[in-house]
């Protein structure tokens, strides 16, 4: 980590409760200093003792200005790119014109869910000072009651005690179960839950050749390869209802794709949302989603629907990818159904194709069913896969849990 030099890297703790694009709402953010492959420091912050000293206007993102009537960006609301490498970038931004942070060698993001997972790897964390007994039973609602007890801006509570868990689990490690701890660190990473990023571009490329990073990757046909037809799909949510709603929603998606006669390829993508939170007392409540759909850039977009409901406008924008955007709300104990129908531009040719599904999972996003259906044509068959679905006559079914970014290739032929 800092091998015959000093390296400082930024820690941001995010509440992925409060769903954010880039993993959650910042509530603290810390600075972990190396040196010769030695932590020697780490201290964390409340994000509100950085925010209360921005004295220049920052433009926010369009979402936050509209639907949370925040006309000022904060780093507290900094994670709204669904790309780490994005967001870090501007967090040191506001380190920089809050409290005259800089010159730091990379960063790492822990959602909730993450210290969770670390915390599976010990019997239990006994904060002294809070006179607590923290387990990964019992983190987040622990964590919450120290960050809603008595807040204000500037309260030292909810650093304290996130500051108290850091130092404690660190210094413990050695108590933990190391297998159970690797464990829990890799499935984070896999899972979205930790992402990093590196200054260093020889160690980034190593980062991201493992999906760790929470970038938004190109979608890309292999070197070499005839006939590819490269697809894309990422669903993005922002929780903007200010409350800890994410811990009542569940997540289903489900793709379904029909090519035509012609060869034309057309997805129909249906995102389940269930809010199973019982009122409307804090942390629930209702969801109050903006949620953001990215896929391939030259697609013709043919319907958008929330239910039966045919939604004509909403946010679009073009960039790598395109990306739709709407404003949805699931009250408690309510579940909707979010369409996307959309025709890509390649089509299948007569021959072999190699279809390729660049499926990306949001960081800080939970683990969801995901159901992919592909009709083919009459004389189009598949030869090969990646994956194993079950196929009956013209009918592919793939039923898995989405976990991580997921690559899914076909070999079709056409005759």
């Amino acid at each position: 980590m800092a091998k015959n030099s000093e390296k400082k890297y930024l820690l941001f703790f995010a509440n992925n409760m409060e769903l954010r694009p880039g993993g959650g709402f910042i509530g603290s953010f810390g600075i972990m200093t190396w040196k010769d492959l030695t932590m020697t420091d780490l201290k964390i912050y409340d994000v509100y003792d950085a925010d209360g000293q921005l004295t220049a206007h920052v433009d926010p993102p369009e979402p936050i200005r509209k639907y949370l009537k925040q006309p000022h960006w904060f780093l507290r609301d900094s994670a709204f790119s669904p790309d780490f490498s994005v967001n870090y970038q501007i967090a040191k931004f506001f380190l920089e014109k809050e409290v005259g942070l800089k010159d730091f060698s990379g960063a790492f993001l822990f959602t909730t869910t993450a210290i969770k997972q670390l915390l599976s790897a010990y019997e239990k964390i006994n904060l002294v000072d809070f006179n607590e007994i923290v387990t990964k039973d019992n983190f987040y609602l622990k964590a919450q009651y120290y960050a809603e007890k008595g807040f204000f801006p500037g309260s030292t509570q909810k650093k304290t005690f996130l500051s108290a868990l850091a130092r404690q689990m660190l210094s413990e490690a050695d108590q933990a179960n190391p297998i159970n701890l690797l464990l829990a660190l890799k499935n984070a990473l896999d899972e979205k839950q930790i992402v990093a990023y590196f200054e260093d571009s020889q160690i980034q490329d190593q980062i991201d050749l493992q999906y760790w990073s929470g970038r938004v990757f190109p979608s890309v046909c292999p070197p070499k390869v005839d006939n590819c037809l490269p697809d894309y799909f990422f669903p993005i949510e922002a929780n903007l209802g200010v409350n800890k709603a994410n811990f009542f929603i569940n997540h289903s998606l489900t793709i379904n794709s029909q090519i035509d006669v012609t060869g034309k390829w057309e997805n129909t993508a249906i995102i389940r949302l269930k809010n199973t939170a019982i009122n409307a007392v804090f942390p629930g409540g209702d969801y109050v989603n903006y949620i953001q759909i990215m896929i391939p850039k030259n697609a013709t977009i043919q319907e958008v629907k929330n239910d039966s409901v045919i939604i004509n406008e909403f946010d679009l924008k073009n960039d790598i990818y395109q990306t739709v955007g709407l404003l949805v709300t699931i009250p408690p104990q309510k579940t909707i159904d979010l369409k996307i129908k959309y025709k890509n531009e390649f089509k299948l040719i007569k021959g072999k194709n190699i279809y390729q599904l660049l499926l990306q999972k949001q960081i800080g996003s939970s683990n969801q069913d995901f159901t992919f259906n592909i009709k083919l044509p009459k004389r189009t068959y598949l030869i090969n896969q990646n994956f194993t679905p079950l196929v009956k006559g013209q009918t592919i079914v793939y039923n898995t849990t989405l976990t991580a970014d997921k690559i899914f290739f076909m070999e079709l032929l056409r005759e």
